[in-house]
């Protein structure tokens, strides 16, 4: 086979592994210029979109709540990693506990 020939597989072929869904940062121009993070789901045989499948029904039914969390780089102070999880209502309990503590806190701060 030529590489004409094989050109349409190899595009069929890389294009079978491209996230067809998309995470963007986008501001709510509605809300004081808000940034938010918007989701596309598209479903694909990529193992990604496989992926936010997965969370993105981890919200659905028992659980519309999640929690962010921020864990600083371990020594570069440039980067940083953020968690975003489900939160699942056998967890509503000691999250509620968590919120209590941390508004006790700021309130004190002021």
């Amino acid at each position: 086979m030529s590489r004409d020939q094989l050109r349409p597989v190899i595009y069929s072929f890389k294009n079978l592994f491209i996230m067809q869904s998309k995470l963007t940062i986008e501001v709510d121009f509605n809300d004081n210029n808000k940034p938010y993070i918007r989701i596309i789901q598209m479903c694909s045989d990529d193992v990604r979109d496989k992926l936010l499948s997965n969370f993105l029904q981890s919200l659905e039914g028992k659980s519309t709540w999640c929690k962010i969390i921020y864990n600083p780089g371990p020594s570069t102070p440039d980067i940083s990693h953020w968690s975003i999880k489900a939160i699942i209502p056998d967890q509503f309990a000691e999250e509620n506990n968590v919120l209590l503590e941390q508004t006790r806190l700021f309130i004190q701060t002021m």
